[in-house]
């Protein structure tokens, strides 16, 4: 009675948030607060710091770095004056500007240092880069091999904004707007120790500062936001993949020998097939659409490919028990996609959020069993799954501003994205009838799995039973169908062409092969065994 009394008054998860018709929304975002992307956004017009930083050392180039923006701001004719420590703000600043900008520097005797350690950073983003304007109509050159090194060395350990690098970095923006005299602290409010990020950045006053730090540049950047607008970190990142082009994960392993069973052969060369044209239409993809519509594009893909392989890897799930558990997930994840090929950034955007929600939702359970458990394994083995899930979440969007979605993720049926996304034959043909073995319906387990015994006297009474399946060659074709399927898909709503071979005719063909293979392989076994051919 006791446990049922305290289970009874469990409070439900995620109780703090407010909900929302299905959504459970957090605090936080009920007033207004909004999340900025500190690497998509804010890292890039910091980045000229960081290299400073590194070329340079941490307290010189904090120095050279605030340097130039207490000039920027005192010579700039703008008012009222922007937040200069922000590199899109500093295009506002006039030729005859940047000319007294050098000769400050150049009095200072601070124009060569300066310049050295940001030739890199201007070689490798020369575009629209108004840090040129350092140099004479010459400018810094092109960029070299040992630019991009430094590019790598200098971003790595600082698009994390917590770590020791990032955070002094994000300390200039602090200082700067101090030393301009802008900002200042009243007797009531402590200033920051910016001194105990550098020396002791572990330490409680270090802890504090770096926090204060960390704030004041989210809330500059979000004052100046629009202002500064997303073209120079658009840029950037795109001149990162120009760069130091990504290196795919996808592997193409070899051919496997002739000798090999003709099953694997044919496992191995779709592997091969479908992994070159996945890479091929994904490398292509990357040119055409934004990151994260690239990031649920290509993964989507990626898990159909997957799907796929699961199909051809495995010869035991070409029968209509278990063939329609990889079916039911291939039209699903093809439904998805196509939907939201309709319009690909917006709902990219919503799959990428309703994810994360999901995700969110899944730990707050395992927060609730760590609390409760007095196994010490249990306890520990949860609090580790939540730490690991709560980084792969706060890498994309901070947690306490991410609602959970308890319905639809889309706010639709299955049907009617089929219906708008202009495949609701697939829905009826596949779709459902697949689902009936996904979700062990009647008429999936009446005909496969409870099945009529022989005689009358018991009314053919239904038993148990578990099918012994011969190979049914439709499954890895109709699987071979919906990958290419996705594939096509994909290619006709970016106007993307490939000259891979594409799974469905290539798995037609390679079936036929397999077929006379594997009938030759069964009748030289019973020419071994004697028995005569049926």
């Amino acid at each position: 009675m006791s446990n049922n009394s305290a289970h009874n008054k469990r409070r439900p998860v995620l109780s703090d948030h407010k909900r929302v018709g299905k959504t459970l929304v957090p605090l936080p975002a009920t007033y207004g607060w909004n999340h900025v992307n500190y690497v998509d956004r804010i890292f890039p017009e910091l980045a000229w710091i960081a290299f400073l930083l590194e070329c340079r050392g941490v307290r010189r180039g904090i120095e050279l770095a605030t340097n130039l923006v207490l000039a920027a701001f005192e010579e700039s004719t703008k008012n009222p004056k922007p937040e200069f420590t922000f590199l899109s703000a500093q295009r506002v600043l006039s030729t005859d500007d940047w000319q007294r900008i050098r000769q400050r520097l150049e009095k200072a005797g601070e124009l060569t240092e300066t310049r050295i350690g940001l030739e890199s950073f201007v070689r490798c983003y020369p575009r629209e880069n108004p840090i040129r304007n350092l140099w004479d109509s010459e400018g810094a050159g092109d960029f070299t091999t040992r630019d991009v090194e430094l590019a790598r060395k200098v971003t790595a350990p600082r698009l994390n904004r917590w770590s020791h690098e990032g955070t002094l970095v994000q300390s200039v923006v602090l200082y700067a707007e101090a030393r301009t005299g802008r900002l200042s602290y009243s007797e009531n409010v402590p200033q920051p120790n910016l001194e105990a990020i550098y020396n002791n950045f572990e330490s409680e006053e270090g802890s504090r500062a770096s926090g204060h730090v960390r704030t004041f540049t989210t809330s500059s950047f979000a004052r100046y936001s629009a202002e500064l607008g997303d073209s120079w970190a658009k840029y950037f990142w795109r001149r990162g993949l120009e760069l130091d082009p990504p290196v795919s994960h996808l592997k193409i392993r070899p051919n496997l020998d002739p000798e090999a069973h003709v099953l694997l052969r044919f496992e191995r060369d779709f592997e091969r097939m479908a992994t070159e044209v996945l890479h091929d239409l994904c490398e292509k993809l990357l040119g055409h659409v934004d990151e994260e519509t690239h990031a649920v594009v290509s993964g989507l893909l990626a898990r159909q490919t997957t799907l796929a392989l699961g199909v051809m890897r495995s010869a035991e799930t070409w029968n209509w028990d278990h063939g329609p558990l990889f079916l039911r997930a291939m039209t699903d994840c093809y439904i998805s996609l196509a939907w939201i090929l309709i319009e690909p950034s917006d709902r990219s955007q919503k799959y990428v959020l309703h994810g994360l929600g999901q995700e969110k939702l899944w730990m707050a359970h395992y927060e609730e069993l760590a609390k409760a458990s007095t196994d010490e394994r249990t306890k520990t083995s949860a609090e580790m799954m939540i730490k690991s899930s709560n980084g792969w979440i706060d890498g994309q969007l901070f947690s306490f501003l991410v609602s959970v979605n308890l319905g639809s993720w889309t706010g639709k049926s299955t049907r009617e994205m089929a219906e708008e996304a202009g495949c609701i034959d697939l829905y009826h043909h596949a779709y459902t009838p697949y689902s009936f073995s996904a979700h062990s319906t009647w008429n999936h387990v009446g005909k496969f799995n409870s099945v009529p015994a022989d005689s009358p006297l018991n009314k053919y009474i239904r038993l148990p039973a578990i099918p012994n399946y011969g190979l049914d060659p439709s499954i890895p074709i109709n699987a071979a169908k919906y990958l290419d399927k996705a594939l096509r898909t994909v290619g006709n709503a970016f106007n993307l062409k490939t000259g891979k071979a594409l799974p469905h005719d290539w798995t037609i063909d390679r079936m036929k092969i397999l077929a006379e293979s594997l009938s030759s392989e069964k009748s030289e076994q019973r020419g071994q065994t004697g028995a005569a051919p049926v």
